[in-house]
């Protein structure tokens, strides 16, 4: 009986058998880019298909390979490499294809103030391998509960309700990393100033809103004591928002929150779309800061 060698080196269609094997390669690969791309997320099953591809990609080079001598003499020692060129093409075009995803991914990117809700080890296999991968879960309105993944030196350094600043793709929201971690109080300004970052300019307004309520709501995990402070607000008299997490800027969280009085105005973004997205930029208005933003002010238009 004829193995797959033997048809292979008698095939009459040897250079459609090989457009076939290089476009199917091709579609294998990028597949979990257009996944990405598409909004997907960084998950246990995506690596365990990403290695998958990775071998089948490397049978389709020991098939394409086999293709291209079989003609030709003493090609044994071609087949002495073969398994070395078939791992080896499978990984630069693996890494090659992935460096581009990340380029395109990170061309865009928002910039985010928040708070860590959690964090968690992952230790997972696949065959006779071992992968470790450390994430945290954010208090984030634009990755939703999608965790980061960060290194073991970020992981180790991180604690739950510490206030970090993540970057975000703009081109998949599912998808961040941690930019700065433990933030000055300077680094948080800038980040909230940085407006145009964050904010879709073309769908959202600058307006005022007022403080109908605040909370304080103490936690204890793990023997350590916390306190987060929150705020509700009112917009148009038309709009109440849930409670939202009230963040000092020139000084600390209490400081803000006890400084914060029911009753006055405080200055949002607000951007329409399937859902409308408060954020509140500045707890703290000046009487000039007020009389500018007593009617709402579209953002692209402030800009200019």
């Amino acid at each position: 009986m004829d193995n797959i060698f033997d048809y292979i080196k008698r095939s009459r269609y040897k250079k459609l058998i090989t457009v076939l094997l290089v476009v199917f390669v091709l579609i294998v690969n990028f597949i979990k880019p257009m996944y990405l791309l598409k909004g997907g997320c960084y998950n246990e099953l995506l690596w365990i298909f990403s290695g998958f591809f990775q071998w089948l990609t490397g049978a389709c080079v020991i098939i394409i390979v086999l293709i291209c001598i079989s003609n030709f003499k003493n090609s044994w020692i071609v087949l002495l490499c073969l398994p070395l060129i078939a791992l080896f093409i499978s990984w630069c075009l693996s890494i090659s294809i992935n460096k581009i995803t990340q380029k395109i991914l990170w061309s865009k990117t928002l910039d985010e103030v928040t708070e860590v809700r959690g964090k968690k080890e992952i230790i997972w296999k696949s065959g006779h391998v071992t992968n470790q991968e450390y994430c945290l879960y954010v208090r984030s309105k634009m990755i939703c509960d999608h965790p980061i993944y960060v290194t073991k030196e970020t992981f180790e350094r991180v604690n739950e309700n510490d206030t970090i600043i993540i970057n975000v793709s703009n081109i998949n929201r599912n998808i961040s990393r941690v930019k700065k971690l433990h933030p000055t109080p300077q680094d948080i300004e800038q980040c909230l100033n940085e407006r145009s970052l964050y904010i879709d300019e073309d769908k959202s307004y600058l307006m005022l809103a007022t403080v109908i309520s605040k909370k304080a709501v103490e936690n204890n995990k793990q023997g350590k004591r916390t306190i987060t402070y929150y705020a509700k607000l009112r917009i148009n008299d038309k709009m109440e928002t849930s409670f939202i997490r009230v963040r000092g800027i020139l000084k600390s969280d209490r400081e803000e929150y006890e400084s914060l009085k029911v009753g006055v105005p405080v200055m949002i973004s607000l951007t329409e779309g399937k859902t409308k997205t408060v954020r509140v930029l500045d707890w703290q208005l000046t009487p000039a800061d007020i009389e500018k933003y007593k009617t709402p002010v579209r953002v692209k238009e402030r800009n200019k």
